[in-house]
């Protein structure tokens, strides 16, 4: 209990926002924020554990989990395969776009209808369980397409970018080597 307790324990330099943080990377770290969908894949998985965090930031099972270790594992990599910052600063065009959210929702629907008793999934509540995970899922890459159409987030970024530039003056042209070594001095 005591190691769990030391491994909660937050530096105190966490969470500290420096007194000056150059814009670059402001911008550079919003990016990287805005992009990432590990959060929202968190989310997921604590949908298909049917656990729900507390104040103190631990979980509470809020039920009966909808999938056992193995089920989790494989819907959360499914999704993540479909659901990336690739796919989210990428193009897709308009004509692609069903296809790949069709052969996606195929995809999950095949591995929950041929594998739902390995992944522990109640025989009773099977059909309304499946849903709700086909569901859950679905609606996360249709909605990471359409951020990718017509350039959506890289379109949005491009608009958002500032450029940076360094130089420093001091004074004298530099020299080339060449220019040192010629026998006229070369200016």
């Amino acid at each position: 209990m005591i190691e769990s307790e030391q491994q909660q324990e937050i530096s105190p330099e966490f969470g500290r926002i420096p007194a000056y943080q150059s814009p670059l990377m402001a911008l550079g770290s919003s990016i990287i924020t805005l992009t990432n969908p590990e959060d929202e894949i968190s989310k997921l998985e604590l949908t298909f554990r049917n656990v729900s965090p507390d104040k103190k930031g631990n979980l509470v099972p809020l039920g009966p989990p909808l999938l056992n270790e193995d089920g989790v594992s494989r819907m959360v990599g499914l999704t993540q395969s479909f659901v990336n910052k690739v796919l989210v600063l990428g193009d897709t065009p308009e004509k692609e776009k069903m296809e790949i959210l069709l052969s996606q929702a195929e995809t999950v629907i095949t591995e929950l209808m041929l594998n739902w008793k390995r992944y522990g999934i109640n025989p009773v509540t099977r059909y309304s369980t499946r849903k709700t995970i086909i569901t859950e899922i679905m609606n996360m890459c249709i909605i990471t397409v359409n951020r990718s159409t017509k350039e959506g987030d890289r379109r949005f970024w491009k608009g958002s970018t500032m450029e940076y530039t360094t130089r420093i003056d001091q004074g004298q042209p530099k020299r080339s080597i060449w220019s040192k070594l010629s026998p006229f001095g070369g200016k």
